[in-house]
């Protein structure tokens, strides 16, 4: 099962963890912004005068890249804004599933679904004048 991971640049600290363990892993596709590069543990040190430090004490390391996302983030493998990531994924994902179809029906399903993904991606705004030309009755529609 296809596995689609939504960041976006407040996506933080163990949330990143687990986004870029399952990347580097190649178990999932993340779609969105950049993260923010919070991977180094810290801990809160009374500094005097009222005043507090964090202060990193642990790093974690990936097993297979021997590296971590502190101050560059979990870079996406399909970067999009926020407000689009959902979409993109399913687009991704609908994508994918189109290359392996079966059969024409499958096919003709899979397209139904993208064109109405795209409609998403790219509203169309009609001028009220225009739209008023399509109002009226239509067999047994109103509209």
């Amino acid at each position: 099962m296809p596995l689609f991971l939504l960041t976006s640049k407040r996506t933080f600290s163990a949330a990143e963890g687990l986004t870029y363990t399952l990347q580097q892993l190649r178990k999932a596709t993340v779609v969105g912004d950049t993260t923010q590069g919070g991977a180094h543990l810290t801990r809160s040190f009374a500094l005097g005068n009222g005043f507090v430090g964090f202060i990193p004490y642990s790093r974690g390391e990936h097993v297979l890249t021997k590296t971590d996302w502190e101050q560059v983030g979990v870079v996406p493998d399909v970067v999009t804004d926020e407000e689009q990531a959902l979409t993109k994924a399913q687009q991704h994902y609908w994508l994918s599933r189109l290359r392996t179809a079966a059969s024409e029906e499958e096919q003709r399903k899979i397209r139904w679904q993208l064109n109405r993904l795209r409609a998403e991606l790219f509203p169309v705004s009609l001028p009220v004048p225009v739209l008023s030309r399509y109002v009226g009755q239509f067999e047994e529609f109103v509209f």
